[in-house]
C-alpha cells in the first residue's frame, strides 16, 4: 500500500509534532503490525521511524493522523523463525540506536522489535532520539 505521506521519520524531520493521543494510535497500529508479524514468525529487526508510514494528507487540518493509518514497512532486512525456536542468532542488521541490548549480543527475538517501537515512539515524543549525542561505546553497554 503506497503512503503518500511518507515515513514518521520525515514528519518529524519536517517540524511536525505529534500529540499524546497521535502517539497512542502510532504504538497501537505499530503494535498491531508487529503482532502480525510475529504470529507469522517473523521479526521486523530494523524498526524505527523511517519504516513507519503514515497514510492521509499533507497539509492543512488533514496532516493530524488518521486513525488506524500508519503503517509499517521495508521488510528487506525481516527474517521468518524456525517455527520451533523462539529466537535464532542472526548477524545484526539496523540501526544501533534502535538496537535491543541482546541484538547487540547476536541474538534477535521477537521482543528486540518492541524495543526498537519504544525507542521510535520516545523519539516521537521528545522530538529527539534517547541516545543522541550518546557514544558508541555508551549505547553498547546498554
Amino acid at each position: 500500500e503506497y503512503c503518500h505521506s511518507g515515513s514518521l521519520g520525515a514528519l518529524l524531520r519536517g517540524g511536525n509534532r505529534f500529540s499524546e493521543d497521535e502517539l497512542r494510535e502510532i504504538a497501537s497500529c505499530c503494535l498491531i503490525g508487529l503482532h502480525y508479524l510475529h504470529c507469522c514468525n517473523v521479526i521486523h529487526r530494523v524498526m524505527n521511524l523511517s519504516y513507519c508510514y503514515r497514510l492521509g494528507h499533507q497539509t492543512g487540518e488533514s496532516a493530524s493522523l488518521e486513525k488506524g493509518r500508519v503503517k509499517l514497512g521495508d521488510f528487506g532486512l525481516a527474517v521468518k523463525l524456525e517455527e520451533d525456536r523462539a529466537n535464532r542468532p542472526f548477524s545484526i542488521a539496523g540501526t544501533l540506536w534502535y538496537m535491543a541490548p541482546e541484538v547487540l549480543d547476536g541474538l534477535t527475538q521477537v521482543k528486540s522489535d518492541v524495543w526498537s517501537l519504544g525507542i521510535t515512539l520516545i523519539e516521537l515524543a521528545d522530538r529527539r532520539n534517547p541516545f543522541a549525542g550518546c557514544k558508541i561505546d555508551m549505547v553498547l553497554c546498554i
